[in-house]
């Protein structure tokens, strides 16, 4: 499991953020199983990223690893801070195909 939090000081770096993230994501291309996860609620950090990565992968849903008013319509893990009282976080469950076209 990959967690990409980042810190710098008092406020997030997104640029390196974004692009650490990326390249975690291409160092995974030849892994069977990838579990990207990150302590963000931010679209573009979570579900973006996926969907900009995901062409070799398809999304395992995670419903059978965790209450289910954690998971997405898309199958993805998302804790809320409003709704469950916890820290936000996401994580997505990535299972290289085994086809390529």
């Amino acid at each position: 499991m990959v967690n990409t939090c980042v810190a710098i000081g008092d406020w997030w770096d997104t640029a390196m953020l974004f692009g650490r993230k990326q390249r975690v994501l291409v160092r995974a291309v030849g892994r069977r199983l990838v579990i990207y996860s990150t302590c963000s609620i931010d679209p573009e950090e979570n579900e973006e990223r996926v969907a900009a990565f995901h062409n070799e992968f398809r999304i395992d849903t995670v419903a059978r690893y965790v209450p289910s008013s954690f998971v997405t319509e898309e199958g993805f893990f998302f804790s809320n801070p409003v709704k469950h009282s916890l820290d936000g976080t996401f994580a997505a469950c990535l299972v290289r195909s085994l086809t390529t076209s």
